[in-house]
């Protein structure tokens, strides 16, 4: 389980997905857990923090009204597909670059 203090700004958990095995993602996300807050524009990070449970990290500093996230088939990999009620309302993806 993880929660965070609303002292923070941040206080509307919306969209989440993991990370799925295979998704062609770099080693870092393996595990991992995406999710949006509404209320502060952010995309979060949750990892597996070893012997300290979980770690969370920013993913995304500037992602307006995230409402929805789910990963799909993207060319031989997974994207990370959203939406959002930015500009009105958008769908887009994030593709990872692995080297």
């Amino acid at each position: 389980m993880h929660a965070y203090k609303h002292a923070s700004g941040c206080r509307s958990i919306t969209g989440g997905t993991f990370v799925p095995a295979g998704a062609r993602w770099p080693t870092a996300y393996d595990g991992a857990y995406l999710f949006g807050d509404f209320i502060c524009n952010q995309l979060f990070l949750l990892s597996p923090g070893g012997n300290v449970g979980l770690s969370r990290s920013v993913f995304d500093p500037d992602f307006l009204s995230p409402i929805a996230m789910r990963f799909g088939p993207d060319g031989g990999g997974q994207a990370l597909y959203y939406a959002s009620f930015a500009e009105g309302g958008k769908i887009g993806k994030i593709v990872a670059t692995v080297p």
